[in-house]
């Protein structure tokens, strides 16, 4: 089992099976957030991303930059970090920006698309099953990514992150009367849990599919694994 960590003076260090196996300074800053899954690994510091290849092979970027209250342009204070390996995208946002970089040295290498979300953002949840798959564009659809942006003011935005073109654009706007306490997407449905029911609707239409009444009524997490839901509370489990 692989890991990697990052240490407060910019170095990475890679982990396998609890022996480290190698490690490289890439920035003389602390390092903030990190990701990986097999030959890649993302790293980020207050400033730059960094773009390892084989623990070995380094390209960096420099953070989006967003307007501060007083105006002057300042690298985006990462909340939230998500990572489609199988189309080499990252999705970053803080409470009111969200962004999503190509990450991929040889293709539209810091290609960035951007997104105002002017109610604020709670929480970013990405389908994490197509995040390790392989883009396939012959798929249907083109193989689609889907993320969902759950918002301060109870509503959830639905996003394919892998669409084509320069804009990124919100597929699905879904409203609640009531708190939404967590969510998941899959490439096929958005599974939203409020105090009691959950709600399933169809990821790219936004059609409501099914509601569960009776579930858990402080629900906290939502993992989806082949097509079931479990859902948790402190301590239970449905």
């Amino acid at each position: 089992e692989w890991c990697v960590s990052g240490s407060a003076n910019g170095e990475l260090m890679w982990w396998c099976e609890t022996k480290l196996v190698r490690n490289l300074r890439v920035s003389s800053r602390p390092i903030q957030r990190l990701a990986l899954y097999k030959n890649w690994t993302i790293a980020l510091d207050d400033d730059k991303i960094y773009v390892i290849q084989a623990m070995d092979e380094v390209h960096s970027l420099a953070l989006p930059r967003v307007q501060n209250d007083t105006g002057a342009q300042v690298p985006l204070n990462v909340q939230f970090l998500n990572v489609d390996f199988g189309a080499k995208w990252l999705v970053m946002a803080d409470i009111k920006s969200l962004f999503v970089v190509a990450f991929d040295p040889e293709h539209n290498f810091g290609h960035t698309r951007s997104l105002q979300i002017k109610e604020g953002i709670s929480n970013v949840v990405a389908d994490e099953a197509t995040c390790r798959r392989e883009q396939n564009s012959n798929f249907a659809g083109g193989d689609g990514c889907f993320i969902a942006v759950l918002t301060t003011d109870n509503s959830v935005k639905v996003i394919n992150i892998r669409s084509p073109g320069n804009i990124l654009k919100v597929n699905t706007h879904l409203h609640f009367d009531k708190e939404v306490r967590t969510c998941q997407v899959t490439n096929l449905v958005v599974v939203c849990a409020l105090a009691g029911s959950l709600q399933i609707f169809d990821a790219a239409s936004g059609e409501l599919v099914k509601v569960v009444q009776k579930t858990d009524k402080d629900p906290q997490f939502l993992p989806l694994s082949q097509g079931r839901m479990v859902v948790a509370s402190r301590n239970l489990i449905t």
